[in-house]
This record gives structure tokens, sequence and C-alpha cells, in this order.
């Protein structure tokens, strides 16, 4: 079921509604938080909107990584599945 949670992230209170446990939230609120505090105290320049995109840009570009890397391995598990079954 659908909660929501009043978050605050680099001072500024969001409303989220996500199945997603209390807990949880606030973890993920407090890494992003975290993250943008540092990418503005890094770069004094940078306002909290700029710092906020930026992190969205790196955590986006992990993501596809790791979905590219990911499939990499399912092909190799099907490769060598294969193979095995072929050995048999």
């Amino acid at each position: 079921m659908k909660e929501k949670y009043i978050v605050k992230i680099a001072g500024t209170e969001i409303s989220i509604i996500t199945d997603e446990k209390g807990e949880y939230v606030e973890h993920l609120t407090r890494i992003i938080d975290r993250r943008i505090t540092d990418t503005v105290m890094l770069n004094k320049r940078y306002s909290r909107l700029e710092a906020a995109i930026i992190c969205a840009l790196d955590y986006l570009n992990d993501k596809i990584k790791l979905e590219d890397e990911l499939n990499e391995l399912k092909l190799q598990n099907e490769e060598l599945r294969r193979k095995l079954d072929n050995d048999r």
C-alpha cells in the first residue's frame, strides 16, 4: 500500500508517495542529501539545484553502466549454460 512521506533534501521539503518502507525512504533521502551537500561543498559555485542535477546525472550514469554490465553477465551466463548443455 502506498504511503506518503515528507522528506527534506538539500533544504527543500518534498512529498513522496511510494510502496517502499519509511526506513528505506529515509535511507535514500540521507544518501542523496549528503551527495548534494558534498557536491556543493566541493564546488561552491554550484547551486543546490545544479548539484542535484549533477547527482541525478551521476546516478543515471551508474544505473546505465550497471544495467549494461548485468546484460553482459546474463549473456555470458546463457552462453555458459548452452555450452554446459552441449557437453552433456
